[in-house]
């Protein structure tokens, strides 16, 4: 439930302050172990997201913890 809080959230902040959202929703907790890397890339790879997408996906998997700025200040 609070991926869903957090997504109307960022959609009402994109709204308020007039910008453009694209918005990529992972959820790690379930298959975190159970998908391998190389799959992600070649699926990212496969639908030409950019290759800033590309990093920041790489960088959420890759490491322990990320936060994600939102209107210029960091997530929980």
């Amino acid at each position: 439930m609070d991926n869903v809080i957090l997504f109307w959230e960022v959609v009402a902040t994109a709204r308020e302050t007039k910008q453009n959202l694209a918005c990529l929703m992972l959820d790690f907790e379930k298959a975190y172990d159970r998908v391998q890397w190389s799959f992600v890339e070649e699926v990212i790879k496969v639908i030409e997201l950019p290759w800033e997408w590309r990093c920041a996906a790489q960088a959420l998997y890759r490491n322990d913890s990320s936060k994600v700025l939102i209107a210029g200040r960091k997530g929980a």
